[in-house]
Parts: structure tokens; sequence; C-alpha cells
């Protein structure tokens, strides 16, 4: 239930497997149209690769030996037509890129980002979490354990690390506007924290709110809706930060319940470009779409069948590309797969 969403955040973050619901999917916005597997929705393959150290691997080899997370690289990004995943197991960022139009994407260069060589024997490892990625190329990689934002240049050169001036537990997520506005999620403290470059606290929110700077610099929060008479019904509100008042709210219907809607951003036109999952509330998610809705009335514009994500917390996994393109990475025993999506 969305009231628990907190807590499943922290869950996963701690290492703990989501189950993976193989339910139906369904086309339409009307009804529930032809139904279709879940994992039918397979997209098209940006990278398909294996589990281990090797240079066209990543994660964990052996699932029991993954950190932190069920599927073990534990972020991507993708921007200007370049893929960034975060090996974190692996202490490293890869860069991929297209070779051949139409191929499979092809490793362009790895970032050390931790060599246990190089620092005293007894030096804790860090624990990175999620990445962000600039127009400009700017890298930001969370790490959790040191409490900083890792900062590199495009070249792959680390120009510093960013510490909160404000006691934070950890990071999970992050969303970064600019060099001068980063959003950082600290769910053991219940809070986000959006900071500039040195660190120093602009504002902080509660966990209710989506862990996104929307390019006007407001924030948004989903509330979910648990009338009997309106159940596939979801409010969008918006508030500008830092002023904290709500300036707008949309409605947007479903034709069945939201169980989890994650905002990934929006388009040039401010429509608004999220993945939802949706199926009977105390039941298994039973569909799962990326959708685009207007931002002037939330009606929906397009949506396209998506995976269902074994977590809530699953922006880390899940992001929006490119002119109403979508990324999704899922893995299984021995594939770590990222597809991509395009709306309808």
């Amino acid at each position: 239930m969305k009231k628990y969403a907190v807590l499943l955040v922290f869950l996963a973050v701690i290492g703990l497997y989501f189950f993976q619901a193989d339910a139906a999917m369904a086309e339409g916005s009307g009804d529930s149209g032809p139904a279709q597997a879940s994992w039918e929705a397979r997209g098209d393959t940006v990278v398909s690769l294996k589990f281990g150290p090797g240079a066209n691997s990543v994660g964990c080899a052996d699932p029991k030996d993954a950190l932190y997370d069920f599927i073990s690289p534990t972020s991507l990004f993708y921007k200007n037509g370049a893929l960034f995943i975060l090996d974190a197991p692996n202490f490293r960022l890869n860069k991929y890129s297209a070779k051949t139009p139409g191929k499979p994407y092809t490793l362009d260069k790895s970032i050390t980002l931790f060599d246990a060589a190089r620092v005293p024997k007894n030096t804790e490892k860090p624990l990175f979490t999620d990445l962000a990625v600039l127009d400009n190329g700017a890298v930001f990689i969370a790490s959790s354990r040191e409490k900083v934002l890792y900062h590199y240049d495009a070249s792959g050169a680390l120009i510093g690390k960013i510490a909160p001036k404000v006691k934070i537990e950890g990071i999970t997520r992050i969303w970064v506007e600019s060099e001068k506005k980063m959003l950082i999620e600290d769910p053991f403290s219940g809070k986000m924290y959006v900071i500039n470059s040195s660190g120093e606290l602009i504002y902080e929110l509660d966990l209710n709110f989506q862990p996104v700077i929307m390019p006007s610099g407001d924030t948004v929060k989903v509330v979910y809706n648990e009338t009997p008479s309106m159940p596939n019904e979801i409010s969008l509100k918006t508030y500008k930060i830092p002023a904290k008042f709500e300036s707008a709210s949309l409605k947007a219907v479903f034709h069945i319940p939201v169980q989890n809607f994650m905002v990934l951003g929006c388009d040039a036109d401010k429509n608004i470009l999220a993945y939802a999952v949706l199926g009977a509330y105390n039941d298994a998610p039973s569909e799962a779409y990326f959708v685009k809705l207007s931002g002037a009335t939330g009606r929906l514009i397009s949506k396209t069948p998506a995976p269902i994500s074994p977590e809530m917390s699953c922006m880390r996994y899940v992001r929006a590309a490119e002119k109403g393109t979508f990324i999704f990475a899922h893995a299984d025993e021995d594939e770590y797969r990222v597809a991509k999506y395009v709306l309808k």
C-alpha cells in the first residue's frame, strides 16, 4: 500500500528481495483490453550483460554476494545517447554507446570509483547507491556510507566530493537538476534534502514527495485515492519550492487502481512522464505502463506496456530517456538487460 512506501524503500536498500509478479498487462485506457504476459513487454535491447567483474560484465557473479540490491548494478542513467551503469559491487561506473545503429550498445569506458589497493587495509568500502548525469556530461554518484556525492567531469576526472551540511543517515536516490541544485533522499531520517554544490541546504521535504525536481524548480507529490467510489484516480500536486505551497493539482484516472506511480520528469511541452504500476488493492501488481500525462489537465496522452518492477522503489532502474522513450533494467539469474521503450 502507498502508506507503506517509505518502509518499502528502506527494505529495498538493505537488500531484501521483493517478489516479481508474472501477471497480465492490458492495452487501452477505458477497459482491460487483450491480455499480455508482463515479461512480453521486452522492449528493444540496449545492452545485455553477464554477471561478474570482467570488462563486459557487471555486478556479482553469484547472487548471494550481491551487496544490497536484487539487481547488483544499483542504478542506471541515459543521457545524450549514452547509457551509464553504476556497477556498485565492482566499484566502477560503466559508460556504453551505440557503435552501429540498431545494434546493442558496447562499452566505451569504465571509471574506477574505489581501489582497495590504494587505501589503508582496514578502510571501509563505499556503498554506492545512485547516479545522475547532466547534459554537459558531469556525473554525480551517491555514496551512502560516506554520506557524500562524488562529482566527476565529462572526461571521468573526479572534481571532488560534496558533503551535505546537514545531518543525514544515508543516501538512496538522487536527482540533480544542475551543478547548483541536487536532491538527495535519506529514508533513514524520513527526509529529502536539496543542496547546492557547496553542500549547503536549500530546502528539505518529507518522503511523501517524489524524488524529482521539475525544470520549473517545482516538486511533485502523488496522492493515491482509496475512496471506494474513485479507486482508479490519483492526484498529482505540484509545489513551488522553497515556499512549499501547492501551486497546481491534477487528476489522473486509470482503468484499475494505481499501486505505484513514479514521476520521471517531463518533456519539452511540460507533459509529465511517469511509470505506473496498476492492480487491485491488497493484491500483486497486474499491469505496468510508461505514460505521458498532460501537464495542464492530467489527461492520459499516451502509454505503452512496461515490465512490472519487482520492487516499489524502482526509480533507479526505470528512467525517462529522450523524446518519449524510457529505459528499464531487468536482471534474471544470468543476464542483466537494459531495454528501451517508446510511447505509442
